[in-house]
């Protein structure tokens, strides 16, 4: 089955328009009826973005002898940890300005602490939600 009979059936058996479809998708409902007939040789990125949003896999999408499938998540894929891991004395701030210095690098960082009077900071970052912190640095030089 081709990319085209596969979108069509899944059009078929999720939309009762192609123009539901379409309003899905963010395209026009001719360029769904010229997709699902096969006149289209390309595949718009808004169906690919579509079909990873929706959990299927793309690779049953492409491959000719394989129905449309979702992806079945693997209990043994390791998941990225949700939890934080703060320290007693981090505090959160809720909205804090983070000055930002911008130094040339000779040797490294300690340029930046010598002189801590002279240096003035070249903006703030603004970073919701984050432990305190003194600052940030954006460094430049041939060290690096």
């Amino acid at each position: 089955m081709e990319i085209h009979e596969k979108i069509r059936q899944y059009l078929e058996q999720n939309y009762a328009k192609q123009a539901d479809f379409a309003n899905a998708l963010g395209l026009t409902q001719k360029d769904v009826s010229k997709m699902v007939s096969g006149q289209k040789k390309f595949i718009p990125k808004e169906y690919f973005e579509f079909f990873i949003k929706e959990g299927y896999d793309l690779n049953t999408l492409f491959n000719d002898n394989q129905p449309l499938k979702k992806l079945q998540q693997d209990p043994n894929i390791l998941q990225e940890p949700k939890a934080r891991y703060l320290q007693r004395t981090d505090v959160m701030q809720k909205n804090q300005m983070i000055p930002l210095f911008n130094i040339e690098a000779a040797a490294g960082l300690v340029e930046l602490f010598q002189h801590v009077n002279e240096k003035t900071p070249i903006d703030f970052l603004s970073i919701p939600n984050l432990p305190k912190c003194d600052g940030a640095v954006f460094v430049t030089g041939d060290s690096m």
